[in-house]
């Protein structure tokens, strides 16, 4: 059996009833038990929050297979990418991920430090029409991203450390361009090439799940979390990501268009403002990149589940009038909301 298909075999899954037990054996918790909670809201992971005398923290245990309708099944030895990308990036960029406290290579389990209580899901903030503070949340997620591309930019070792793309592949490609190639075979040859040049143009590390559900945020304060899919790739993905999920909401919630364009402009203001010219995207490519995460939101193996069939068909109007433009305005914001009606 091959090292990934010992990975993919079946591994003791923590459960709320073991998970205390599990953190004393590894010193992480001291004698005496704690309160659990089972954390929803993933589907690739089962995840717990474990609050202990000595502490509070995230206990994260990957899927080999998602949580999905559809098939989807990924490697699940990806815990441990995670959990080295959260080294990295906590050197790199301080202040913007959780400290790791244990990494179970042969259980596939990762521990990491639980978030302050002032620090919140900005995903659900965005839902509610956001706050006072979700400008600066966006403004501030732009500096880590620019912080994180420019600070791994052309890492030799990183590019050695991250450079399996396999995860990224099952996790995103699949799921994404194929999939919808597959459900849109008009725009298949559109979408392979965006995929192509994910993979053939490594400049640095990369997220790979840049969203808002993912933030843990209050106001310029905000932490970035789960790197499972992180590898040393093109960093447009992450922009792109972060601006799908940004215009999916707009479909979604129309009534709070210019929260979330703002939170757009700001995100990417910030962002150009900090990186390199190197690593400045070039606005064509940009929005392409967008509107193929947009499709995969509407019409890969997993569509965001706020879209009721109106904002869907919204949403993957508007992915498609932008993957087949010909040329687009230097302004990508103004682009990207422009066909949004």
């Amino acid at each position: 059996m091959s090292q990934s298909e010992a990975h993919l075999a079946p591994h003791a899954a923590l459960t709320a009833e073991s998970v205390i037990d599990y953190l004393v054996d590894r010193g992480v918790v001291d004698e005496g038990g704690g309160t659990v909670e089972v954390l929803s809201g993933g589907v690739s992971a089962d995840a717990f929050a474990v609050h202990a005398s000595n502490g509070s923290w995230v206990v994260k245990q990957a899927l080999a297979r998602l949580k999905v309708a559809a098939e989807w099944r990924a490697d699940p030895s990806r815990i441990l990418n995670e959990a080295a990308a959260l080294q990295v990036v906590g050197d790199r960029v301080p202040d913007s991920v959780p400290s790791v406290a244990s990494v179970d290579q042969d259980r596939l389990i990762l521990v990491m430090q639980h978030a302050p209580p002032d620090l919140h899901d900005w995903k659900s903030e965005l839902m509610a029409g956001g706050s006072e503070g979700s400008a600066d949340t966006a403004a501030r997620l732009g500096e880590i991203l620019a912080a994180l591309h420019a600070g791994t930019f052309g890492d030799p070792i990183l590019a050695s450390r991250f450079g399996d793309t396999e995860s990224f592949v099952d996790l995103r490609i699949d799921p994404f361009h194929r999939a919808v190639a597959r459900r849109l075979p008009d725009l298949a040859g559109p979408l392979g090439a965006l995929a192509a040049e994910l993979t053939e143009h490594p400049k640095c590390l990369v997220h790979g799940d840049y969203s808002p559900k993912n933030v843990l945020a209050s106001g310029p304060s905000a932490w970035v979390i789960d790197w499972e899919v992180a590898h040393f790739g093109n960093p447009v993905f992450d922009l792109a990501f972060m601006l799908a999920h940004l215009m999916c909401k707009t479909a979604h919630a129309p009534r709070h268009r210019a929260v979330y364009r703002g939170c757009a402009q700001n995100f990417l203001t910030a962002y150009n403002r900090d990186v390199p010219g190197a690593l400045k995207p070039d606005p064509f490519g940009l929005v392409r990149h967008t509107a193929a995460v947009v499709l995969a939101r509407t019409d890969g193996k997993s569509p965001a589940a706020y879209l009721e069939p109106p904002q869907r068909e919204a949403a993957q109007r508007a992915a498609i009038e932008l993957l087949n433009a010909r040329s687009i305005d230097s302004d990508v914001v103004q682009q990207l909301w422009s066909v949004l009606t």
